[in-house]
């Protein structure tokens, strides 16, 4: 069986996310690093790039998180 190397990144802070928050996060990565479409999948003309996505962001057990596969 074939492993698939993963990231996982747990912000440690008091205040408590909502899943949709990870939305938030994620254009928080984008904004700061928008040469690197891998965090967002767009070219910077704005424009789609269609792919498996190279990074996640989810909120779990109200803690935000940054998932990555493969990794970077």
């Amino acid at each position: 069986m074939h492993m698939i190397k993963t990231a996982r990144l747990q912000f440690i802070t008091e205040h408590r996310f909502r899943m949709r928050d990870a939305e938030k996060l994620r254009g928080f990565f984008a904004h700061w690093f928008c040469v690197e479409d891998s965090f967002h999948n767009h070219y910077p003309d704005g424009n789609s790039i269609y792919r498996m996505l190279l990074v996640q962001y989810k909120v779990i057990t109200r803690a935000a998180e940054y998932c990555s596969s493969p990794v970077f």
